[in-house]
């Protein structure tokens, strides 16, 4: 924006300046800033609610100078549309509508060619049968207690049993065999009476002999090797006594087992071969182990005699 004055010139740069020319000279004058205006009103976001009502809706608009109603009414009815292609008249019951070609509508009555392939390539309307769906023959009969059973599978029935061969049962006992044998008192244990398989009866836990209460502890990994006075570690608190066998000489199998009790006394384990010789040593029984002396023979000391083989632990000693 311009404004002339003559002879003055004044040209509005832009809003924080002016152009001043007066006889042909020119100067710039800085146009200041203005005060800070008061702030505004706080805004008002406007709220549109939508009300359904007879032949359209109501609209209400809420804003900071009120509500502001309006009702939108629902267009006329439009005027009947030309009818579709839908399907072509005539036709006859059980025809099926086809395409006449690929053209939308292009379809005609007719009817249907070829039988519906159903059950074992059969066609049509099929009356199925028992060959078709592996089933029964409808006449077949099916027992329903074991005196309808025929024996035309080998079963027997009350008649046929008396003659029937026994039946195998356990181990090749035939007939009513049982696992175990009959007899026996409350707190007898079942043991062997011979090596015959299947020999066995019942006896007193006291008539099964010592042996069936024996329990390996400990076995010397080198049996025909001189062993010094030494002790051998065990946990023997949960036992009554040990069974100590012992070798005569290290070039000699000749073995004598001794009943040591675990009370901590020593109890001496001599081995005497047949020509009178002998060999052995002293051993004490505590609960943590047993430990044996040196070796002593007919000669005196010597490591090589009386070797110790095995020790077993036995409980419940009367």
């Amino acid at each position: 924006m311009t404004y002339i004055h003559a002879p003055v010139r004044v040209v509005l740069q832009d809003r924080n300046e002016v152009r001043v020319e007066i006889d042909n000279s020119e100067r710039i004058v800085p146009i200041p800033s203005g005060a800070q205006g008061l702030p505004g009103e706080p805004g008002f976001s406007p709220v549109v609610s939508v009300e359904p009502i007879t032949g359209g809706n109501r609209v209400t608009i809420t804003d900071a100078d009120g509500d502001t109603t309006f009702d939108v009414m629902n267009g006329a009815q439009g005027e009947q549309g030309e009818p579709g292609e839908g399907v072509p008249t005539g036709g006859v019951t059980g025809q099926v509508l086809k395409k006449r070609t690929n053209t939308d509508y292009d379809t005609y009555w007719a009817n249907e060619s070829g039988g519906v392939t159903s059950v074992n390539g059969k066609t049509g309307a099929v009356i199925l049968d028992a060959d078709d769906v592996g089933a029964l023959p409808d006449d077949t009969f099916i027992p329903t207690k074991t005196s309808d059973l025929t024996n035309n599978s080998g079963f027997v029935d009350a008649s046929g049993a008396s003659s029937a061969a026994p039946v195998q049962s356990v181990n090749g006992q035939t007939g009513n065999v049982s696992a175990v044998p009959t007899g026996g008192t409350a707190g007898q244990i079942l043991m062997k009476s011979s090596a015959t398989d299947y020999a066995d009866e019942w006896a007193d836990i006291s008539e099964a002999g010592a042996m069936s209460k024996w329990t390996l502890l400990w076995t010397n990994a080198s049996p025909t090797s001189a062993f010094a006075a030494q002790t051998v570690a065990l946990d023997l608190s949960g036992y009554d006594a040990i069974i100590l066998v012992n070798m005569y000489w290290t070039n000699n199998s000749l073995c004598r087992s001794h009943y040591i009790p675990i009370d901590g006394n020593p109890y001496g384990c001599p081995v005497q071969n047949y020509a009178g010789a002998w060999a052995g040593r002293t051993c004490t029984a505590t609960a943590s182990g047993v430990v044996f002396d040196a070796g002593v023979g007919t000669s005196g000391i010597d490591n090589s005699g009386g070797l110790p083989f095995e020790i077993y632990g036995i409980k419940g000693v009367q």
